[in-house]
């Protein structure tokens, strides 16, 4: 499901901002 994986890479997006890691 298309909205599944987008669902998840904005959780895992957020995440990671969460985390403090900044994207390059």
């Amino acid at each position: 499901m298309p909205v599944d994986k987008e669902c998840e890479t904005k959780q895992r997006l957020h995440q990671l901002k969460l985390s403090g890691l900044k994207p390059l």
